[in-house]
């Protein structure tokens, strides 16, 4: 019975040792798409979101466009440099064209517009995610995010 516990023991210590292995590969490893992504899995951002709906109408028969937004409720789930994942009651269409104003937890509001790349229902949540590109953002905007991402890739998002 000692002996079984002994080679479960080192064989778990294998494992983990292994794993360790990888990682610290991993993490010494060029910033490649897949690395990103994968930390964007890791790290969920607590942020508020306030997403509004550029909706272009013409007025009459006239050829003159006019936008106006609509605002929607929408959670903030994942934040990249370029895009992220939100969550609404109402399915976004590719290719919609949102205005997003995130308010990061420690470095203020960011205005940016996006364009929704993918979508699909959660049954869970009872709503539909949609995957955002965004598109258009201020370089002050930029910075603020980009520094917010990377304090929160240094405390994991805690």
């Amino acid at each position: 019975m000692q002996e079984r516990r002994t080679i479960v023991r080192r064989q778990a210590d294998r494992s983990l040792l292994s794993r360790v292995q990888q990682l610290e590969e991993f993490s010494q490893g060029a910033d490649t798409k897949e690395r990103r992504h994968l930390r964007r899995q890791a790290i969920r951002h607590n942020c508020s979101l306030k997403v509004s709906l550029k909706i272009r109408h013409s007025m009459h028969a006239e050829d003159i466009w006019s936008v106006d937004e609509h605002p929607i409720k929408g959670k903030l789930y994942d934040l990249s440099y370029d895009g992220a994942l939100i969550l609404t009651a109402n399915m976004l269409e590719i290719g919609q064209e949102l205005n997003l104003a995130i308010t990061l937890r420690t470095h203020g509001d960011i205005r940016a517009i996006a364009v929704v790349r993918w979508n699909r229902a959660v049954e869970h949540a009872k709503g539909f995610a949609a995957g955002v590109q965004i598109t258009q953002i201020q370089e002050s905007d930029s910075r603020r995010l980009r520094a917010f991402l990377n304090d929160m890739e240094k405390s994991i998002g805690l």
